[in-house]
């Protein structure tokens, strides 16, 4: 599961701007890793809640997208 998830991070062109690694994924659970980078923060230091909104949205629908595609 783990070698087709990070196929289709591979083939998200934003996934790939933003330095996605899918490090985990079995039935149910996804673990995504996005490496911090100044171009990812905004103004005061934090990173910015699109990162984090992507990242959750990620980490969310991976599991559902194999199931559906009947990877899991």
């Amino acid at each position: 599961m783990l070698e087709w998830g990070r196929k289709v991070l591979a083939s998200q062109p934003f996934s790939v701007l933003l330095g996605a690694e899918l490090v985990a994924f079995s039935p149910g659970i996804a673990e995504l890793k996005v490496p911090i980078k100044p171009e990812l923060k905004q103004q005061n230091g934090f990173v910015h809640g699109g990162v984090i909104s992507y990242a959750a949205d990620n980490a969310l629908t991976t599991p559902a997208a194999a199931r559906l595609a009947g990877a899991s």
